[in-house]
């Protein structure tokens, strides 16, 4: 399964929490795309979500760009792995 979280017009900082009572499949992605309101906004994450692939996970948006991370679920490490970022230019 593939799901895709699509934050916009965002107001404030925001907390990407640790996954609900559901257990995704290994290898399951999941895709989070940030819009701000034109003001940068600080970024936290859960501790089930690491960064690998040499992408670190993003600390705060830039302003009125798109931002999309791409994660899979590695059961082995029970983790959300970042896989890629992609920001807008």
């Amino acid at each position: 399964t593939y799901d895709i979280f699509h934050l916009t017009a965002m107001s404030a900082a925001t907390t990407i929490n640790n996954k609900s009572t559901s257990t995704p499949a290994d290898g399951e992605r999941m895709e989070i795309r940030f819009l701000d309101n034109g003001t940068a906004r600080a970024l936290t994450w859960g501790t089930d979500y690491v960064a690998k692939g040499g992408n670190a996970l993003p600390s705060t948006t830039i302003l009125s760009k798109n931002l999309a991370c791409l994660f899979e679920w590695n059961a082995n490490l029970t983790k959300w792995n970042l896989m890629a970022v992609a920001q807008e230019a």
